[in-house]
């Protein structure tokens, strides 16, 4: 994951994609089992056209954004940085929603429970970004940037 907060699902999800993939997948899944068992290879073509180009845009969107990324770092590290943070916390809103939905299917609503667990989670989720800040020496403000 190149950037936090930001999942290959999530960006399903957001693309209205998730479920073409899902299904997408299992049945490529289903076909190739069925070959192993003896079936016919006719539609195992066809079923992996779209998982293979899937995870084709997937590598070539990790190799590009992964060099877009330390470009940034290195040369506009604070802004980079920050923009990186407001990923992570835009994403908190998926999590959220998704267990509100959950939470409404069941009949439930959000209990002290529940919220504290959400505020317990983020508590430790930002312990441990404090901690790998601290052992990584921090952000550098020393960097010359470039004209």
């Amino acid at each position: 994951m190149i950037l936090p907060g930001v999942s290959g699902s999530l960006l399903l999800l957001m693309l209205g994609q998730y479920d073409y993939m899902s299904n997408a997948l299992s049945r490529f899944t289903d076909v190739l089992f069925g070959t192993l068992n003896g079936g016919g290879t006719d539609t195992v073509v066809d079923a992996a056209i779209p998982v293979v180009t899937f995870m084709a845009g997937g590598v070539v969107g990790l190799f590009t954004l992964a060099h877009s990324v330390r470009w940034a770092l290195d040369r506009y590290r604070e802004a980079t940085l920050a923009f990186l943070v407001s990923l992570i916390v835009g994403a908190l809103r998926a999590p959220v929603e998704q267990t509100t939905l959950e939470l409404t299917a069941e009949g439930t609503a959000w209990t002290f429970q529940t919220v504290g667990l959400f505020l317990l989670f983020a508590v430790v989720g930002a312990g441990a970004v404090l901690i790998v800040d601290r052992l990584a020496g921090g952000i550098e403000t020393s960097r010359s940037q470039p004209a």
